[in-house]
């Protein structure tokens, strides 16, 4: 959360990010999938 911290990013606007680079990846649908699940997770913490 440095970026959040240091640079002002809001923890949506983090989460939007990551969820970017999780559907542009170069992995199985299996794998994003996963990826986007945790990710979901952690948004609804």
């Amino acid at each position: 959360m440095a970026l959040a911290e240091h640079r002002g990013f809001s923890r949506a606007e983090l989460v939007q990010l990551a969820r970017h680079g999780f559907e542009l990846a170069l992995v199985d649908d299996a794998t994003q999938e996963a990826w986007l699940a945790e990710l979901a997770d952690i948004d609804h913490d």
